[in-house]
């Protein structure tokens, strides 16, 4: 078994018209999406993205049909590393509870997304549904280029949320590519805030116990 191994492509699972109605309502919001932004792996400093995201909220119809596409590839990802034989399968699917932060994400020509991580506190899976295909590059590229995957129209991928699983979305070379991700936590995004919010405080001045050694 292969750390890529724990990694899921669900092919086709969402329909042509459901991707359709995805990329209409990100064009429809367009003057409202922000620009990403996440902590680069390689250099431990938030950054901005190149993509723009339009958020899903729960009183748009579309909300619903997300989560769906969302639930049938969380449950296919859950019975594939049951395969495996290796991992605590129960306590996995116990711990993924409810989704954060269900976001359209638009990629031009030159725009890309560097190497991070998904992981936060309470954060376990990263879900991604792929709403077009008509476009090259936009590759998803993970460990630094070690491993590289290409999704089609529909396709979804599920894959561990933890600081083990950098990634990053490779330069759009031509067209547009529009995804769904979506990360999924063990508890409400409200009542993650708040623990995070106390432990923080409670760690502020506790020293770090381990310092990286850097070549010179």
């Amino acid at each position: 078994m292969l750390l890529k191994d724990l990694a899921l492509v669900i092919p086709n699972l969402v329909s042509a018209a459901d991707c359709n109605l995805f990329i209409n309502e990100y064009q429809r919001r367009q003057i409202a999406a922000k620009v990403e932004t996440s902590i680069n792996s390689n250099t431990g400093k938030r950054q901005e993205s190149t993509c723009h995201v339009v958020k899903l909220h729960k009183e748009n119809n579309l909300y619903d049909v997300a989560i769906g596409y969302q639930e049938t590839a969380l449950s296919a990802w859950l019975n594939h590393l049951d395969k495996f034989k290796s991992f605590h399968i129960p306590l996995l699917n116990d711990m993924l509870r409810e989704p954060h932060q269900i976001r359209i994400i638009r990629y031009k020509k030159g725009e890309s997304i560097q190497e991070h991580s998904d992981y936060d506190h309470f954060i376990h899976a990263s879900v991604t549904l792929n709403l077009n295909d008509d476009y090259l590059g936009g590759d998803f590229s993970f460990f630094n280029g070690s491993y590289k995957l290409r999704l089609g129209l529909g396709d979804a991928l599920v894959f561990p949320a933890d600081p083990f699983w950098t990634h990053s979305i490779q330069p759009v070379t031509e067209g547009t590519r529009y995804s769904i991700n979506s990360f999924i936590l063990s508890c409400g995004f409200e009542e993650r805030n708040e623990i995070v919010n106390n432990l923080t405080e409670k760690l502020k001045f506790r020293p770090r116990a381990y310092k990286l050694k850097k070549d010179n």
